[in-house]
Parts: structure tokens; C-alpha cells; sequence
């Protein structure tokens, strides 16, 4: 068998798929023709492979691992091609668990219904995928999925539904569900630390505990992963942010300076200390953190962003460019709605006004985007084209309470001839 590295170590690589040489040039990924050719190049290899197995042999291995590559570098373009591979019944299993997992960082609500029916797949891997990510979808459909995979079907699925549900409030809950859901629970707990001497099995127990806002014994899961590694940052960044929901600062900041101590230019450690220094209003050492996370992880859209935030003040150009950077890497309302309102603020009403439409477009419910491209066509003196702007918002279904309220107060002042405020 097919022996490759890894973490310094040579192993029979179990993952070695059949000849797809090409995979080689495509994905950097090892072939077994060059393990043992190592005077030839990939190229040679995927010559004699075609020629062996016919040209379209490696097809549909490469086009499911474009797929992969695509979502791990969020290119969401992709995302209907994404979706067909995982409705296609002859999809390979592992294949569409790790889309569904990847899908966990996309921001479009098209994916939801398709992770719903794969909540209810015959395979017990990708229906625990699907659960997982189902998480953040606070809605009461999710839930009740949730809560009968909880109680139903294999361990994998009960414990990856009871993960699940740790972010959803208990008064959602019904006695009997609730009850249901604490035996998932426990067997969940029971999995998490069924490696007890492993600094991991604490620090996944910590996370949960975190979901749960359990956050005494979160802390307390943390601080024994820290006690098993000794050196392992990511227990310290966790114990940061439990310190800090309750309330301490200075637990906080100890355990995060010591992260850094040990990692100094970890984009995580860094982003945290950021958030750290901008809450206390120490904005020269937040921006030093925040370029530095941003630096060692060019993608990292909440770096991106609170610094685009911080910077606008004194650097509005590069502050506007870091907002947008911000959206492009992690596409969300929120993002697009600051982004396209720095760009105003840099006289660049073409692209706010078409980041408004195209967001508003993907995501109709955000109120905010509506009301500022109404005062961007108000201000323009286009006022149908303003008027048109809420309307649209109140016709999608998506307006409720407040938001209602703001838009219904906008179109009137526009129909009046006011100003869009």
C-alpha cells in the first residue's frame, strides 16, 4: 500500500484513491505512480493513466474534489453545483459529508432545505452532518428535527443532535422534549470524554458546556485541558472567552497574553486580544492585534471587519476597503449593509447601492440595507426608485414588529415628498 507523510510521521495512507494522476496538478495531492516514479512529473502519470483507463476515468473524482476545494475557500458561486452533487442519490457518502460539513461557513439560505432532507437520509454519517450544521438555524423546524433525531436512530446521530441543541434556549423545550434531550445529552457527554487523559476530550467538553452558557463548567473543563497539555493555546483562548461572559476582565486578558506568549502571531489569539482592546477602548493596541490577525490570516472576515471599523475614523478609505474585504470573505447582511454604507461615505454610491441590491436580493429580511439604499436613491433625487425600496421589504414576507414599522415609516415619509430618515 501506498505510504505517504504525515505530521512527521510515515504512514500506509488508507485514503489513496484509485489512479487519478490528475488530482496531482489539480489539488497538490499525492498519486502512487510518482511515490515510486519520483524522476517523472505528475503530468507523466496522468498521460499513461488516461491512456490506460480511458480520458474521462478521472472525471468524476476531480469534479467532487473541485467541489471540496471550492467550499473550503468559500467560493459560493459554486454553491448550486454544491447543492446538486449532494441532492444526487448516487453521491458518494463521504463525499457529501464533508460538503455538508463545509457548508457550515455558508452564508445562503438555498442550503437549508437541502440539509433538511439530509437530516432524514438512510446514511447515518451525512444525517449527523446535516444535524450539526442545522445548529444555527434557531428556528422552531430545526429544533423538532433536532429533538426527534435526538431520541431516534443511531448513537452518531442522537449525540450529534444533542450537540446540536446546545444553543437552543430550554424554553423552547416542551417536558417531554426536554427530557429527551437530556438523555441525548449525557450520551454525548459520555462520548466527548470517553478519552479522559486526552487534553482534546476536555476542551470539546468546554466548547459544549460553552454552547450550553453553562459557563462555570465550561471553565472548569477548560482549565483541566490546560492542565493536561500545559501548552495548548486554543483551552486558553476558551478560557478567555468564559472569563469574559462572566465578567472577567482580567482572567480574561491573563489568559489571552498568555496565548500569545506561546503562539505571538496566531491569528485567533490575536483577533480575540483585538476584540479585547477595542471593548476597553484601547484602539492603538486593538488596530496593532487585529492587523496582525488579519495579517496571518488574510481571510479572516471578523479581523477584516472590526478593524475596517476601527480604522474608519482616522483611515475611512482603508477602513471602507477592510469592511468590504470583510463581506467578500464571509458574504452576510450585516457585512454588506456596513460595507455599503462606508463606501457612501468614500462617495462610491455606485458600489454601495449595487452591494444593497445584490445582498438584499440573497438575504430580503436585514432592515437596515433597505433603509439606506432608499436614502441613497432619495438623495440622488430618484424617487420611485426610492419609494420601490421598502415596498420591496414589506412584500417579502420577511418584515415583522419593529422592522415592519421602520419600513412603513420610511415609505410614508417618501410618499409625502420628506426625506427618507
Amino acid at each position: 500500500m501506498p505510504m505517504t507523510g504525515f505530521a512527521r510521521m510515515m504512514r500506509s495512507d488508507h485514503s489513496m484513491l484509485p489512479p487519478t494522476s490528475g488530482a496531482t496538478g489539480e489539488f497538490a495531492s499525492p498519486n502512487a505512480c510518482n511515490l515510486c516514479h519520483r524522476d517523472k512529473e505528475p503530468d507523466w502519470a496522468d498521460r499513461l493513466v488516461r491512456k490506460w483507463h480511458g480520458s474521462s476515468h478521472q472525471d468524476l473524482i476531480l469534479h467532487r474534489a473541485s467541489l471540496i476545494k471550492a467550499a473550503r475557500n468559500r467560493d459560493w458561486d459554486r454553491l448550486p453545483e454544491m447543492l446538486d452533487y449532494l441532492n444526487d442519490p448516487g453521491g458518494d457518502e463521504v463525499f457529501k459529508t464533508s460538503l455538508v460539513r463545509l457548508l457550515i461557513s455558508c452564508p445562503y439560505e438555498e442550503k437549508w432545505q437541502v440539509l433538511f432532507e439530509l437530516a432524514k437520509d438512510s446514511s447515518p454519517l451525512l444525517r449527523s452532518a446535516a444535524l450539526s450544521v442545522l445548529s444555527d438555524l434557531q428556528n422552531r423546524r430545526a429544533l423538532d428535527l433536532l429533538v426527534r433525531a435526538a431520541g431516534h436512530g443511531p448513537r452518531l446521530v442522537r449525540v450529534r443532535a444533542a450537540s446540536a441543541l446546545a444553543s437552543f434556549p430550554l424554553q423552547m423545550l416542551s417536558p417531554g422534549q426536554r427530557d429527551v434531550v437530556e438523555a441525548a445529552a449525557k450520551e454525548l457527554v459520555q462520548a466527548i470524554l470517553a478519552r479522559p487523559d486526552t487534553w482534546q476530550a476536555y476542551y470539546n467538553l468546554g466548547n459544549y458546556r460553552l454552547g450550553q452558557g453553562r459557563i462555570t463548567k465550561a471553565q472548569k473543563a477548560c482549565e483541566t485541558a490546560l492542565g493536561i497539555s500545559g501548552y495548548e493555546i486554543m483551552p486558553m483562548v476558551k478560557l478567555a472567552l468564559a472569563c469574559a461572559q462572566r465578567g472577567g476582565a482580567d482572567c480574561s486578558l491573563k489568559y489571552l497574553i498568555r496565548a500569545r506568549e506561546k503562539e505571538p502571531e496566531n491569528p485567533v489569539v490575536n483577533l480575540n486580544l483585538g476584540l479585547f482592546w477595542a471593548e476597553k477602548g484601547k484602539n492603538g493596541k486593538a488596530e496593532k492585534s487585529l492587523r496582525l490577525a488579519f495579517l496571518n490570516d488574510p481571510k479572516l472576515a471578523r479581523a477584516a471587519y472590526n478593524l475596517g471599523l476601527l480604522l474608519v475614523e482616522k483611515s475611512p478609505a482603508e477602513g471602507a476597503m477592510l469592511c468590504l474585504k470583510a463581506y467578500e470573505f464571509s458574504p452576510n447582511p450585516k457585512y454588506a449593509a456596513t460595507a455599503a454604507f462606508w463606501l457612501k461615505g468614500q462617495q462610491k454610491t455606485i458600489r454601495a447601492a449595487r452591494l444593497l441590491e445584490k445582498s438584499i436580493d440573497k438575504w430580503p429580511g436585514y432592515t437596515d440595507r433597505y433603509l439606506l439604499l432608499a436614502r441613497m436613491h432619495r438623495e440622488k433625487g430618484l424617487l420611485r426608485e426610492a419609494e420601490k425600496v421598502p415596498q420591496k421589504g414589506l412584500n417579502s414576507g420577511r418584515m415583522f414588529g419593529l422592522d415592519k414599522k421602520r419600513l412603513l415609516y420610511q415609505l410614508g415619509r417618501l410618499q409625502s415628498g420628506g426625506p427618507a430618515d
